[in-house]
């Protein structure tokens, strides 16, 4: 079944308040669940000789702390090359987020998109780009910056 965002904001809710941890196993799991999908999807493709190149764009929200730990989960990986596009990392992230982002290995290259000169390049070199942008958590209006982010996403095709 599909659920709509007020049952997967119900359903996050119950599942923190049984674990008892604000959410952090549930945002760990989520990323190594999502490692998981791309590594059955793409792993047979990915070897020491052909590296993949995984792009994910992190939110400032707690999905982009599920992005954070999917990018350690991936660099942990052989035959797996990561690079984290952090969106407005000046904004306060959740307490979540920014405890992934310290905990993220060196190898994981790590860049700033702030504004719509930041989208030229970068997403050029990459095999599989991954949205860890927004969850159902969003209680906002996105900014112009975001709408033109989504955009060039939806136009990679």
């Amino acid at each position: 079944p599909i659920l709509t965002q007020q049952e997967m904001s119900r359903l996050e809710a119950d599942l923190i308040r049984q674990r008892g941890d604000q959410g952090e196993a549930l945002m760990r799991q989520a990323g190594v669940e999502a490692a998981q999908v791309l590594l059955d999807e793409f792993g047979p493709a990915a070897t020491e000789d052909a590296t993949l190149h995984i792009g994910i764009i992190c939110g400032w929200g707690n999905n982009g702390g599920d992005g954070l730990v999917l990018a350690r989960s991936l660099s942990e990986q052989p035959g797996f090359r990561v690079t984290v596009f952090e969106v407005n990392p000046r904004r306060r992230s959740s307490s979540l987020a920014q405890k992934m982002r310290r905990e993220l290995p060196p190898a994981i290259q790590v860049r700033a998109l702030e504004s719509a000169r930041d989208l030229i390049d970068g997403f050029d070199t990459l095999d599989v780009l991954v949205d860890a942008l927004f969850g159902v958590g969003l209680n906002r209006q996105i900014e112009r910056f975001e709408s033109e982010l989504i955009d060039r996403i939806n136009g990679l095709g």
